[in-house]
């Protein structure tokens, strides 16, 4: 029993460091688009017109590049449950996102995330509606992603 424990141990170590690396790459793509969005508007501020189409096309691909990272990281996060805090960091659609704070059903995200709510476990009946919501967000993924590789395309 032992030697399976450490072997679970190493495989979730393994995949922590892998989605730690997805992490870092995914903050440096949107910390590039953020200095994109900067310098188009910085390039608005010369005052020509060929500074504004530049501005406009500038600012225009770096609001879709950082909706496009939003998207993947949505998909890559179904949520997070903290045990010392008492806290699931779960992602929501926008819409939903908002219903859930104007109603008080969840908390704005700690760290300010516009993706994220905080949600109190503090019950067994909060993380039942945790562990339901984590599965919405993993089905919506699936979704999201399609068939896999192997399947697309198959008819059976």
């Amino acid at each position: 029993m032992a030697g399976s424990s450490s072997i679970l141990q190493n495989e979730i170590a393994a995949e922590q460091f892998h989605i730690d690396r997805v992490y870092e790459r995914l903050a440096e793509a949107e910390r590039q688009a953020r200095l994109l969005l900067a310098e188009g508007h910085r390039r608005g501020t010369v005052g020509n017109d060929g500074a504004l189409v530049e501005r406009d096309a500038m600012v225009y691909q770096a609001a879709r590049r950082m909706q496009s990272l939003g998207r993947e990281h949505e998909g890559l996060v179904f949520g997070r449950l903290d045990l010392a805090d008492g806290l699931a960091d779960l992602p929501f659609p926008q819409e939903l996102r908002d219903n859930l704070l104007s109603k008080g059903r969840a908390l704005p995200h700690r760290e300010g995330s516009e993706q994220f709510v905080s949600y109190p476990v503090e019950s067994d009946e909060d993380v039942a509606v945790v562990l339901e919501v984590l599965g919405w967000n993993y089905d919506r993924a699936r979704e999201a992603a399609g068939p896999p590789a192997g399947d697309r395309g198959n008819v059976a």
